[in-house]
């Protein structure tokens, strides 16, 4: 039972009517009203502590019940209320950080994050170069190729890890296996440069420049030969994500006013093209999809808003909450990660599909580190994997993995029946002690 919700049947009215009734009983009408409903084998009878029955001038959520209901009854309404109207967790969380740069290394970014894999990259004077890890700095594995000058990973599906190359001072769209040697190139012949930065089991999504000002969405199945995905009716598209048969990014639509990016799904081709943009939203694209929702951002009132899709462009979730500025990266489950502004430095976000939800992951890096962002997560079971990057005054770039490890707690439901049980068991005693007494 969720606070500000009536379950069915439920209203405010007849509590309060139940109430007056129930103050203008005696004592002595009272006492015998509990005996009877003792007596009667249908219903449980319960007690409730003062302290846990809320302030009956305040707004009640209560069953409705007719007006001879007993008080038992009405107490154990009172119990659901005050129980509800409470603000209690069902979960705790245990965040522990690694830092994945190796010690060879000035500065690195975890960019993806799957299974047991990390792909991202670290910087040597300068100069990116791309990696991968197993979740420590010391499996730290150098995956440029021969040949090339750098690069990065932007995707890890299993130990299938894409991003980029620099061959021959170009950007190369590229595809790996765990391994420098076992690189492959998606460059198509004719484009200036290319990225991956989606993956499948079987296929590689991305971008294509054109130009230097012309992007298309691209879809790869393994060879340089590639699908472009922008729709009619857009000059340029980014694909970012993939799940399944299912393409997630953004399409630049030419619009009267002016051409922005709307958030847009495909399932393969250019003309599966679905819109997810928001209402009221001037640009948005999607970052991160799990396969059941999307995340990115959706541009409100001049500033950019963290957001969680289902599928529609009805279903979008604003959850910037009251910050300055927000975007969401990555999903796994539940949980959705990125970065949010409430002062000058990025921080590293996770969230739990409302605003509200909001935990900053930044402080848990330790003081040296006052900036962060995270870029992808993946669940195992009740454990959470969080990757990104955390800067400070004094410190470079880090490539960082945080573990968060959900831990269950007793819920609502449960409190109820352990209060019911309590409940139960002191009425009963006092039943016992009332008869008791009555024949001395």
């Amino acid at each position: 039972m969720k606070p500000g919700t009536f379950p069915q049947g439920w209203d405010e009215g007849c509590v309060h009517e139940v109430h007056a009734q129930c103050a203008a009983h005696t004592e002595d009408e009272a006492v015998a009203e509990d005996a009877a409903a003792f007596e009667n084998q249908s219903q449980r009878f319960m007690e409730i502590p003062n302290a846990r029955v809320p302030n009956m001038n305040s707004p009640l959520r209560a069953q409705r019940i007719s007006c001879s209901t007993p008080r038992h009854v009405v107490r154990m309404a009172f119990l659901m209320l005050a129980v509800a109207a409470s603000p209690v967790p069902v979960f705790s969380l245990n965040i522990t950080v690694t830092n994945l740069t190796p010690p060879t290394a000035d500065a690195g970014s975890a960019n993806a994050v799957n299974g047991a894999w990390q792909g991202g990259s670290i910087t040597i004077a300068l100069v990116d170069y791309p990696a991968a890890w197993t979740g420590s700095a010391a499996s730290y594995i150098d995956l440029t190729p021969a040949g090339a000058t750098g690069g990065n990973v932007y995707a890890v599906s299993g130990s299938e890890l894409g991003g980029t190359a620099i061959v021959g001072g170009h950007t190369h769209a590229a595809l790996w296996s765990g391994s420098a040697h076992t690189y492959t190139d998606l460059h198509p012949v004719g484009t200036l440069k290319s990225f991956v930065n989606a993956l499948t089991a079987t296929q590689q999504g991305g971008v294509v420049f054109l130009s230097a000002d012309v992007r298309h969405a691209a879809l790869w199945s393994g060879t340089s030969s590639y699908v472009d995905l922008t729709p009619a009716g857009a000059s340029q598209s980014d694909l970012n994500a993939m799940h399944g048969a299912i393409q997630a990014g953004s399409a630049f639509m030419d619009l009267p006013g002016g051409s922005k990016d709307h958030a847009a799904l495909w399932s393969g081709t250019a003309e599966s093209f679905v819109d997810l943009h928001p209402a009221g939203a001037s640009s948005s694209s999607i970052y991160g999809y799990d396969g059941l929702h999307q995340v990115g951002y959706a541009t409100v009132d001049g500033h950019a808003h963290a957001g969680l899709w289902s599928g529609t462009a009805e279903s979008f979730i604003d959850l910037n909450g009251t910050n300055n500025g927000s975007w969401a990266f990555g999903v796994a489950g539940s949980w959705q990660v990125g970065q949010f502004f409430a002062g000058p430095n990025a921080q590293a976000g996770l969230w739990n599909g409302t605003p509200e939800s909001l935990i900053n992951l930044t402080p848990y890096l330790g003081a040296e580190y006052n900036n962060a962002q995270a870029f992808g997560a993946w669940l195992d079971g009740t454990s959470l994997y969080i990757v990104g990057t955390a800067t400070g005054p004094a410190a470079n770039s880090q490539a960082v993995l945080w573990t968060v490890v959900v831990i269950p707690e007793p819920g609502p439901l449960f409190q109820i029946a352990a209060a019911a049980a309590l409940f139960a068991i002191v009425a009963r005693w006092k039943k016992a002690a009332k008869i008791g007494h009555s024949r001395t």
